[in-house]
């Protein structure tokens, strides 16, 4: 049993505050209770943990922010309606980008399941997904090949889990290099995806635009823009309109555009994923560094050296916060910033 406080931010000038103070009415009036109504939705703003308890921050959101009830729907679904665990917190941790927090919560869940559980394979899986965030590669792929061998050995070879299991081995051979196994393993997710949902699913958005990484990783830019122009016309059917997955998809976009040069039309994608990542992510979220990294990287392209250092140095703070210190992510911001510094002197 693992004890947890509540920390809650409520703004009473909402619109429509889902919430009243009960003081007037209660037996103890000097502790100011206050009741909220059943459905209110919080946004988790941080997760904390000491010895004795985890400290949780929420900030109430307004009754009228039908995009964040859309966003809210949409996450229910993905971590389900059940009896909330260590594994729904570690997924809504890892969503955050508190990446360490999220893998305590996960290894504390697997100690907790009994033998041959089926959510053990689920746990593998996170584990591997955090471990790609956290750039050890060599661990995300072996957390990804257990998981993979739990499902085969309980799953028909087509279900829908496998080929997530298939899609996760492709982003990690991505990230290695192996562009070759990283189709691989995407062509046998997207066949399954396929065949079990059709075109129009998140699941097969999702392996499109990872397909998209790899031709933009060979610079087969007609390719790349192909599946992820497909990727977001899906997206745009079966997501919130303010999904991160809409986000990664315009700053893949934009990343295709920089490599050929044209930079007003990869700023204007960059700029539709960061309006998108600043309403639904934490602001210390590696993601959102990602695209303040990619504008900057725009911005000095274009000789604007004083904004391109501004945005290096926004996506350095983020990524100082959220990553470990050895992390590829910090090293090249850094990189950047000792680069840019170096022109404007040079300019002066």
């Amino acid at each position: 049993m693992e004890k947890v406080l509540f920390v809650i931010e409520a703004d009473t000038r909402l619109q429509t505050a889902p919430f009243a103070p009960l003081s007037h009415m209660s037996y103890f009036p000097g502790e100011n209770e206050v009741l909220f109504m059943l459905g209110a939705v919080f946004r988790i703003e941080k997760v904390d943990h000491d010895v004795d308890a985890w400290m949780v921050k929420l900030v109430l959101c307004s009754q009228d922010n039908e995009e964040m009830k859309k966003m809210m729907d949409h996450m229910k679904k993905d971590i389900g309606e059940g009896e909330a665990t260590f594994y729904s917190l570690g997924y809504l941790l890892r969503q955050m980008g508190e990446y360490e927090k999220a893998e305590t919560c996960i290894e504390r869940r697997l100690v907790e399941l009994p033998q041959n559980d089926p959510e053990e394979a689920q746990c593998y899986h996170l584990l591997g997904m955090i471990a790609i965030h956290k750039g050890d590669y060599t661990l995300s792929l072996e957390h990804h090949n257990r998981s993979l061998t739990l499902k085969l050995h309980t799953l028909a070879p087509d279900h829908t889990n496998i080929a997530n299991g298939y899609n996760s081995i492709g982003e990690v051979h991505r990230e290695m290099g192996d562009n070759e196994s990283a189709l691989q393993n995407y062509e046998k997710a997207l066949s399954i995806w396929l065949k079990c949902y059709g075109e129009n699913q998140e699941l097969v958005a999702m392996v499109y635009n990872n397909m998209g990484i790899i031709y933009w990783n060979e610079n087969k830019f007609d390719l790349a823009i192909t599946n992820y122009t497909r990727s977001l016309e899906i997206e745009k059917k079966v997501l919130p309109a303010n999904h991160p997955s809409v986000a990664d998809t315009y700053m893949n976009i934009g990343n295709v555009y920089y490599n050929k040069r044209e930079y007003d039309m990869a700023l204007s994608n960059y700029e539709k994923s960061l309006r998108i990542k600043t309403k639904s992510l934490p602001p210390t979220h590696p993601s959102i560094a990602d695209t303040y990294n990619n504008i900057g990287l725009v911005h000095e392209a274009t000789n604007k050296h004083q904004l391109a250092l501004e945005y290096f140095q926004k996506a350095a703070t983020i990524y100082h916060h959220s990553l470990p210190s050895t992390h590829p992510k910090v090293v090249t911001s850094e990189d950047n910033i000792r680069r840019i510094k170096s022109k404007l002197k040079y300019v002066e």
